[in-house]
């Protein structure tokens, strides 16, 4: 609510000064384009409709372009495109599982040309865009802010652009999204929805912007949220003991989502000062799994995940979804100044840090992987990261700097508030405050930096930031000719140089001699590895039970200890402690080497592990001497490509070791070779294939070859049999009963009930003869839960039983009981 009339004026003036500078004179720009667009939803995924796009010579008439009603041939620069088609296909299991839940669907569109009698195409070449056209868009099947996620309760349709064929500009040789004075209705069954204007069954909206944004939803309901500008469209079958609650944490941070000081306005710290969002929004809640919020001209999908955060995290999530109600509600046709304006404006406001509010807890793996890892769903919006992880539909189409990537590269040059500067002259305003109080004039972005936000250039280019040892360091910048200048952040002694670099190769000197890092927030590299000198490091500590099996009585226990340098992606440290049913306890040190392509920000596809370690053997699981200890060596390498809550993949592993008991001649030697494969049937069901072929030799009955438990055939005992070679397969079905629901629990959501039975087969042999095959059967049941509202984790319970076994030990030892293990990750 507006609190004075001079108030009130005042938001009326930015509203003015807002629309003049979003059209400034070019004399470039000849024409303006307008769309018109009649379409029909005639379910969840199917569009059909007309567009018409018309071009008209625009006159400056002293206060900006204004377009004449005579139509004008359009340029042959302008074209309609399918961004439909640039919309990448999942890449990762993560990516997989988060956005689709049936097979990959990448939809499509198509249209045709239709003109209407009042409106023929100009006959000159080149020019046949001017016109009308029919079209058909079929979404894809995905979660996310372009798509369709389901029927029933559920369904909903979000398409933030690209469900109608797309007006591009390629005049400066690359394509960039026109801005253009938009008509658009829209029939569907339900709530409609097209850039902020609801509608029961059809909806309406006019204005200039860069897109035409749309959900239908058919189960929504429609319900403004007191105190706010802001209207909820949400679907009732979604938690919801959720909906109060999230009402009320949007509404507690709503009104200051946009926090301008508006002329003539009471003092900042006055809560009266803080006016309502620039223009209404309204919010349309839906199952969107990668991203807390998505916005659109006076429009934010809101992800039901925004309002399943246990309260004492809730702060730090805030400020994806402020981020995303301030671009909605900024009054600029360019969805990139609605995002920079947004960001620059956010930064301003007081926010939880999550890094700094977990940095203490960096020790702890879950911390470590949430910092550093980039799986964490919604990764982006919660880490207020310049660059994200999943390229955006309208992205594919204009390949610049992302808004939020160019505000932070601002201030880094110019100093803090530089960007709000920025942003306070796209919209014709004085009145955006600094952080510490009055803003200074802003400065000049620098041209060459200005080039770098528009130039079109691939964002996946490669190019490595390196440093060169000695004294002074120079940084030197590798890349591609034709990548743009953009700003990097270079600390040393801790002073932070703010660099802006030259296109293609670049080098900077830094006189500090100690504790050199290059920021990797604005940057792709080939490695981090030299971003620091000396070394830094990050130590981990982690712990608990691998396994526990109530049947056989095994306690599967283990801790580590892991130093790795800051930002070293290669390099690893280990210490670690543990028991199992072979010895009591093993104390182990070693070194990793990680090589091979990044699976996520921090984990490489193979490694090799070089171990050695001192063990005090169980008498219980083998007759030793009392007290025996033995000492060994472990050489391994492991090649692996599958991740969390994996589809797809492979795991294959070899490995040699030996060892010693000391003051004794006992020796062993041990080799073996394994291979796992996941073969997707669909997002909801995978194969799951392991064999596994050892040999040990040697005088140490702990140190040989078991052929049960929970890392072999499940069925049987881990003691039962020891032997010098053995073979071993397991086949695993494993279907999702259901995935990505939500049920809530004390600080988890309940997200995926998973089924695995399972048929395993293993045969081994002893140097005495003696030797043993069985065969038997599985079933396991798993739970995913969502920790603390994003971090998935799995639990569950295996039981195993025997089928078959050979004479004479299968008749000698009673093995028909049921195996029973407490699991807590995936058995192969």
């Amino acid at each position: 609510m507006l609190h004075s009339t001079t108030t009130a004026g005042a938001v009326l003036a930015l509203f003015c000064h807002a629309a003049h500078a979003a059209h400034p004179a070019d004399p470039a720009e000849a024409v303006r384009v307008t769309v018109r667009i009649e379409a029909t939803a005639t379910d969840i995924a199917n569009i059909v409709g007309v567009i018409e796009v018309r071009c008209h010579a625009a006159t400056d008439g002293g206060a900006g372009l204004t377009p004449t009603p005579t139509p004008t041939p359009c340029p042959s620069r302008l074209r309609l495109v399918n961004a439909l088609a640039l919309l990448p296909a999942p890449t990762d299991d993560r990516t997989a599982v988060r956005t689709w839940v049936g097979r990959e669907d990448a939809g499509e569109s198509i249209w045709s040309p239709s003109p209407s009698p009042d409106l023929q195409p100009p006959a000159q070449a080149g020019l046949g865009l001017h016109g009308e056209y029919t079209f058909h868009t079929r979404l894809p099947h995905r979660y996310g802010d372009v798509g369709y996620s389901g029927r029933g309760v559920r369904g909903a349709l979000h398409a933030n652009g690209g469900w109608y064929p797309q007006v591009v500009d390629d005049a400066s040789g690359a394509d960039r999204i026109v801005v253009a004075e938009w008509d658009v209705k829209v029939s569907g069954p339900g709530v409609v929805v097209i850039n902020g204007a609801v509608g029961q069954g059809r909806s309406h909206w006019k204005g200039t912007s860069d897109r035409a944004a749309l959900a239908v939803v058919p189960n929504g309901r429609v319900r403004p949220i007191p105190s706010t500008s802001l209207t909820l469209v949400d679907l009732p079958g979604l938690t919801p003991t959720s909906h109060a609650l999230g009402r009320r944490w949007l509404a507690a941070i709503a009104p200051t989502a946009a926090g301008l000081t508006l002329p003539g306005a009471p003092p900042r710290q006055d809560p009266s000062a803080i006016v309502p969002l620039l223009q209404p929004v309204t919010l349309v809640q839906g199952t969107d799994l990668l991203h807390l919020a998505r916005p659109a001209p006076g429009m934010v999908y809101l992800s039901d995940r925004s309002f399943r955060l246990v309260w004492l995290f809730r702060p730090t999530h805030a400020r994806g979804v402020r981020q995303a109600l301030i671009s909605a509600a900024t009054p600029l046709p360019s969805g990139w100044d609605r995002d920079f304006v947004a960001d620059a404006v956010a930064r301003s406001l007081p926010a939880a840090d999550l890094r700094k509010t977990l940095g203490w807890l960096g020790w702890n793996p879950v911390v470590d992987a949430l910092l550093n890892d980039g799986t964490l769903p919604f990764y982006a919006d919660i880490f207020a990261e310049p660059f994200e992880d999943d390229p955006q539909l309208l992205d594919r189409i204009e390949a610049r700097t992302p808004a939020r990537a160019a505000s932070r590269q601002l201030d880094d040059l110019l100093g803090s508030g530089a960007a709000l500067a920025e942003a306070a002259r796209m919209l014709g305003d004085d009145a955006l405050p600094g952080p510490d109080g009055p803003r200074p004039p802003a400065d000049p972005v620098p041209p060459a930096l200005r080039r770098g936000w528009t130039t079109a250039y691939d964002p996946d280019q490669d190019y490595a930031i390196e440093i060169e040892g000695g004294r002074p360091i120079a940084v030197v910048r590798t890349a591609d000719p034709l990548a743009p200048a953009e700003v990097v952040r270079v600390t040393a002694d801790g002073q932070t140089h703010a660099w802006l670099t030259g296109t293609g190769s670049d080098r900077l000197k830094v006189d500090e001699r100690d504790a050199v890092r290059v920021d990797g927030a604005h940057i792709d590299q080939h490695t981090r590895a030299n971003d620091r000198w000396p070394a830094r490091w990050d130590v981990i500590l982690s712990g608990g039970a691998a396994g526990l099996s109530p049947t056989q009585g095994n306690l599967h226990l283990w801790g580590d200890l892991l130093l790795r340098p800051q930002g070293d992606t290669r390099n690893l440290g280990i210490g670690a402690i543990e028991h199992d049913e072979q010895d009591i306890v093993t104390l182990s040190v070693g070194y990793v080497w990680a090589f091979g392509p990044l699976l996520n920000r921090q984990r490489r596809a193979q490694r090799l592990v070089f171990l050695v370690d001192g063990s005090w053997l169980d008498p219980a699981f083998r007759p030793t001497t009392t007290g025996a200890y033995a000492m060994g060596g472990y050489v391994g390498w492991s090649w692996e490509t599958r991740q969390e809550e994996a589809l797809s993949g492979h795991r294959i592993s070899a490995s040699i070791g030996g060892g010693l008991v000391p003051g004794s001649t006992e020796r062993w030697a041990s080799t073996g070779v394994a291979a796992t494969q996941l073969f997707s049937i669909s997002p909801r069901q995978v194969l799951a294939v392991r064999g596994k072929v050892g040999w040990a030799s040697g005088d140490v009955e702990h140190r040989m070859l078991t052929l049960g438990g929970a890392d072999d055939l499940r069925s049987i005992p881990e003691s039962l049999f020891v032997g010098n070679e053995k073979v071993i397969g397991n086949l695993e079905y494993r279907a999702a009963l259901f995935r990505n629901a939500q049920i809530p629990l004390p600080l988890l959501w309940a997200t995926e009930l998973q089924l695995a039975p399972g048929l395993e087969f293993g045969s081994a042999w002893a140097n005495d003869g003696s030797s043993l095959a069985a065969a038997g059967v599985s079933l396991g049941v798993h739970g995913v839960v969502d920790a603390l509202g994003g971090r998935p984790m799995l639990a569950g319970v295996t039981v195993a039983a025997p089928v078959w076994g050979t004479a004479p030990l299968w008749t000698e030892t009673p093995v028909d009981a049921l195996q029973v293990y407490i699991d807590f990750n995936q058995g192969f």
